[in-house]
């Protein structure tokens, strides 16, 4: 071959393998990405495209928050077909690397799977993960891995944990007691395997409870004990969605939700919450058909605002209309300090809907009286009994038999409801000392819209520092701030700039110091 014609089949050569690659500079947002894909590989565009994005959210190329382009313009871009792109997202969004963004779209989440891997300094040894073994984990391991954050360490008093009771107030030796009568009252038949729903007598307390209390209208049967929400929540995605199935919840919103969610493998899509709670007329135009729809009506969290009828009525319809259930967490609601007590969107859905109805209703005792309980519950329509019961069965969610008739006893006894009495005096009135310590120390800020209850706020003090520095400083000062840009699905807009602060396990003579100290924090 003369020397013409070898340069001619190089540079032959050269434009086929050209051809064969897809490699194009795409705008995203504000920075420019080189996406290098190959036709010719083994390996299918689709994949190629979820590698090659993946790779540039964890080297930091795409930043958290930021905007994706859309399918049908990457498609063009790239010259690849719509449906290639769909499915990378698709499994970009299951593998928890990207979510929808409110308005439309898709972002980039604000933490990944992988960082759930990352060592954080203010976890202790007991909660890192072995670098060695990391790799071995699934990926709803990964995603489940440190996806709560930082347990305080047992014995260490610190404002602001939200979400935490005022342990030292529970009547501890009247517990003993009602357990030691517990276990002498136990038969031989008791202590089988056999009470896979739930310890009877607790279940029919439980319902004699939130039915006189929030009018929750069911039978026994329809209530299952579990060890808490989380159990609860778990349970419910694993019985009534798919992986890729969709469900709504409110953003911002519950963390844990959100993990039992993604970790089944569900596409969440946020729904905004204002002054009257979850708004459904505001859902993203490609939201998708709900298989599960999560609330926290009474009480929502972290906002605290309450879900009007005019609202109830509506997310009812959407519920039946599409033929999703509504998770109903009703935490919070015994610590009401103004109003009449507000009836459970269950109970409205039975009175509306009859056997139609397609609300569950969760409840814990984690808030009431202690986190260590380990004690919830949820309560099932007509008909989804017996599969609740086996999975529960399955997944080993029932707290111990003596626990459960002890508590059984706490509630019949009257012990339960003089508790809650006082405990709501009791955060009554470390949430007017909370308030009146922001209005000191932060003057002329905005202002705090106190809940109608419970023992957390939502505060958003003008700083002269960044947000997202402000919890390891407060840990500096033995304090715990919860961001709650964490318990937004897109945390990049300034709405999500703020504080959680709980003020439940908050001693009243330490409130207005861990303001003051919180305050000279912020600047």
């Amino acid at each position: 071959m003369s020397g013409f014609g070898a340069i001619k089949k190089t540079q032959n050569e050269i434009n086929n393998r050209a051809k064969s690659k897809v490699q194009k500079a795409v705008m995203m947002r504000n920075a420019e990405v080189l996406l290098d894909l190959d036709r010719k590989s083994a390996k299918p565009l689709q994949v190629q495209l979820f590698d090659a994005l993946r790779a540039m959210v964890l080297d930091g190329r795409l930043q958290p928050g930021m905007r994706l382009p859309s399918t049908r313009h990457l498609a063009q871009s790239l010259g690849l077909g719509r449906n290639t792109i769909t499915a990378a997202y698709e499994r970009l969004a299951a593998e928890g690397y990207v979510q929808p963004a409110r308005g439309g779209g898709t972002r980039v989440s604000a933490v990944v799977p992988d960082q759930f891997l990352t060592v954080r300094p203010t976890m202790s040894k007991s909660q890192r993960a072995d670098p060695a073994v990391a790799h071995l984990l699934s990926v709803r391991g990964r995603v489940m891995l440190n996806a709560r954050g930082r347990v305080p360490a047992l014995g260490m008093p610190t404002a602001f944990i939200a979400g935490q009771p005022s342990t030292e107030i529970f009547p501890t030796d009247l517990w003993a007691k009602l357990l030691a009568g517990a276990a002498r009252r136990l038969r031989a038949s008791d202590l089988g395997y056999g009470h896979v729903a739930g310890w009877p007598e607790l279940r029919q307390a439980i319902l004699a409870q939130v039915g006189a209390a929030r009018h929750v209208i069911a039978s026994p049967e329809q209530v299952i004990v579990t060890t808490g929400t989380q159990a609860s929540l778990a349970l419910a995605a694993f019985i009534l969605t798919e992986p890729g199935d969709t469900v709504w919840m409110e953003d911002p919103g519950y963390l844990g939700a959100r993990g039992a969610f993604t970790s089944a493998g569900n596409r969440i899509i946020g729904v905004p919450v204002d002054a009257n709670g979850l708004d459904i007329s505001r859902v993203c135009p490609d939201a998708g058909v709900p298989k599960l729809i999560y609330i926290t009506p009474s009480h929502q969290f972290p906002t605290g605002v309450t879900l009007g009828l005019t609202r109830r009525l509506g997310l009812l319809a959407q519920a039946s209309q599409s033929g999703a259930y509504i998770l109903e967490d009703d935490y919070d609601s015994e610590f009401r300090f103004q109003g009449r007590p507000l009836s459970s969107l269950q109970g409205l859905a039975l009175e509306r809907q009859g056997d139609q109805a397609r609300v569950i209703y969760i409840g814990t005792f984690a808030k009431t009286l202690f986190p260590a309980l380990r004690i919830g519950f949820l309560i099932v329509p007509k008909g989804l009994g017996p599969a609740f019961s086996a999975a529960a069965r399955n997944f080993g969610v029932l707290p111990p038999i003596q626990i459960q008739a002890a508590l059984a006893d706490f509630l019949a006894s009257g012990a339960y409801a003089a508790h809650i009495r006082r405990m709501r005096l009791i955060y009554k009135r470390r949430q007017e000392i909370l308030l009146s310590a922001l209005h000191k120390y932060f003057p002329g800020q905005r202002p705090v819209t106190p809940p109608e209850g419970g023992m957390q706020l939502a505060f958003s003090p003008h700083i002269s520092t960044d947000y997202a520095g402000l919890p390891e400083k407060g840990s500096a000062r033995g304090l715990t701030l919860n961001l709650l840009a964490r318990l937004y699905l897109d945390p990049t807009g300034p709405e999500t700039n703020g504080l959680h602060l709980g003020f439940g396990s908050v001693a009243d003579e330490m409130i207005e110091p861990s303001v003051r100290i919180l305050a000279e924090i912020c600047g």
